[in-house]
């Protein structure tokens, strides 16, 4: 029969302490990687939590902003805010010109070429103290606004009735000439953020679409003409240069 000295208990006791050990390290690693994926899933609630918030916070920033359109009266445009109060009055910027389109039917697609010539419509514009209802108002003459209408009226008929317009220029081609003009509304909210707000014609637009425009009209002169100095044939002459492609 064999008798156990202290060595082999020795060892014995190691190789337990050695498993035990090595227990404890894997119910350690897989307590440390649970927790792991805990904090990971809590990490993902707070941030869904974080996003769903900024979102609500946008949609009500949504909710109490300006609400802007225009109204026209026989001497007058007013600019008015229907919805939340303004932090100050706004800022804004009006320029109008005679818009003439050009469509060109080439090579079984229509090419809409433009025009913009700068006018000088508006004799006063200025903004009102008020910070909802008419916040600003611009003037004009009733006369020379009508003056404006005929001259576009003649721009029309010029093109239409050149005969040597008609033999350069597809007769599938079309002509629209109108008033017209851009507005920039810059207004700071109820929150004290600032923004920028731009119109053609009443209808919203882009910030680059405004840009394009804008650089239309610089191309034929950088100075709003008097309505009265207007130049039918001038314009006639400046449209059928066809510089700029309507791309807005």
């Amino acid at each position: 029969m064999c008798s156990w000295g202290l060595n082999e208990w020795g060892d014995i006791a190691n190789i337990v302490i050695a498993l035990a050990s090595v227990a404890t390290a894997i119910v350690t690693a897989i307590v440390l990687h649970k927790q792991h994926n805990l904090q990971k899933e809590q990490h993902k609630l707070d941030q869904s939590k974080h996003t769903l918030e900024l979102q609500k916070f946008e949609a009500q920033k949504q909710e109490h902003q300006p609400i802007f359109h225009f109204r026209r009266l026989d001497d007058c445009l007013e600019i008015c805010n229907s919805g939340e109060k303004l932090a100050q009055p706004i800022k804004f910027r009006i320029s109008s010109m005679a818009y003439i389109c050009f469509s060109i039917f080439h090579f079984g697609r229509i090419i809409e070429y433009v025009t913009c010539v700068p006018v000088k419509i508006y004799r006063e514009c200025k903004c009102q103290d008020e910070l909802d209802g008419v916040v600003a108002r611009c003037h004009f003459n009733k006369d020379e606004r009508e003056l404006l209408h005929n001259k576009c009226t003649e721009v029309v008929n010029s093109l239409v009735d050149d005969k040597q317009i008609q033999m350069r220029v597809h007769p599938m081609s079309g002509v629209a000439v109108r008033d017209s003009e851009l507005i920039a509304i810059e207004y700071t909210d109820v929150y004290k953020q600032t923004h920028r707000l731009f119109y053609k014609d009443s209808i919203p637009i882009t910030g680059e679409s405004y840009e394009k425009i804008m650089q239309a009209m610089m191309q034929v002169s950088r100075i709003p003409l008097q309505i009265d100095k207007i130049d039918v044939e001038n314009i006639k002459q400046t449209v059928l240069q066809f510089r700029t492609i309507k791309n807005w």
